[in-house]
């Protein structure tokens, strides 16, 4: 039922028991109404306090009639709204996760309310990579899934055009937790600008997007095993050049860049 039959419903509690009661109550009231005109018809003429009683309760009538009629209509409409199967997730799936299908189930919409391109089939979706987050309870549309054949992983991160370059960093801040994948940050390369200056912090590139962040196993020249942490960012085609010249010159840190 629509939210006019529910507050008619609150407003009223003698119909909240039963809106079958309808046509009984409608039948007693109209005999009430007759049995009442034949006894106050001789009144009416000579007592006009009677003739307004009667009016008055004429017009009350009327309207828990008209009431009545809304509460059935209202039943009706309910009775009738048509459905449709919507494909929807039942558990969060994060961006570039293949689906599973137990991460999906088929649930009835109101169709007016079910998105436009929706899937009604697990068939359809299972099997298939998320282009972004997708969250429980939400309807599978095709913008949420990434081209036919896109395998799962970085790959659907990176935007259209762009590329993704990945360089060691011996900065913490990755490492510490500070930097994520979507954080942005600025590039610094350390240089060597003589015995005078020694080494020199240059800012290299700002603002730039970061697709992944981790640890990757090396070994130091004498033999030692390190962690050593590598930062993949998203770049063009001439910024990964530029970097990849960069990483030739000095060490990389990151800093974090504002919001």
């Amino acid at each position: 039922m629509g939210s006019m039959g529910r507050k008619l419903l609150r407003i009223s509690g003698f119909f909240n028991e039963s809106v079958e009661e309808l046509p009984q109550l409608t039948e007693a009231l109209a005999d009430a109404k007759v049995k009442r005109s034949s006894k106050t018809a001789w009144g009416a003429m000579t007592n006009t306090a009677d003739g307004v009683r009667e009016t008055f309760r004429r017009a009350t009538l009327a309207s828990i009639l008209a009431f009545g009629e809304v509460l059935l209509s209202a039943r009706r409409a309910e009775k009738g709204m048509a459905l449709s199967p919507v494909v929807v997730a039942q558990r969060d799936v994060p961006a570039g996760a293949t689906i599973n299908r137990a991460a999906l189930v088929v649930a009835q919409w109101p169709t007016g309310m079910v998105p436009a391109g929706a899937f009604t089939s697990i068939d359809s979706i299972a099997g298939q990579v998320t282009r972004v987050a997708v969250f429980t309870g939400e309807a599978l549309v095709p913008g949420r899934l990434a081209p036919d054949g896109t395998g799962p992983g970085l790959e659907v991160k990176i935007t259209p055009g762009k590329r993704a370059f990945a360089f060691r960093t011996n900065d913490v801040s990755g490492t510490a937790g500070l930097i994520q994948p979507n954080s942005r940050v600025d590039i610094l390369v350390v240089i060597n600008s003589g015995a005078e200056k020694g080494n020199v912090a240059k800012l290299f590139m700002e603002n730039m997007r970061v697709l992944a962040i981790g640890a990757v196993a090396q070994r130091t020249e004498d033999g030692r095993q390190i962690n050593a942490a590598v930062c993949t960012v998203e770049v063009t085609p001439d910024e990964g050049e530029r970097l990849a010249m960069a990483t030739t010159q000095g060490p990389i840190q990151l800093k974090p860049h504002a919001p």
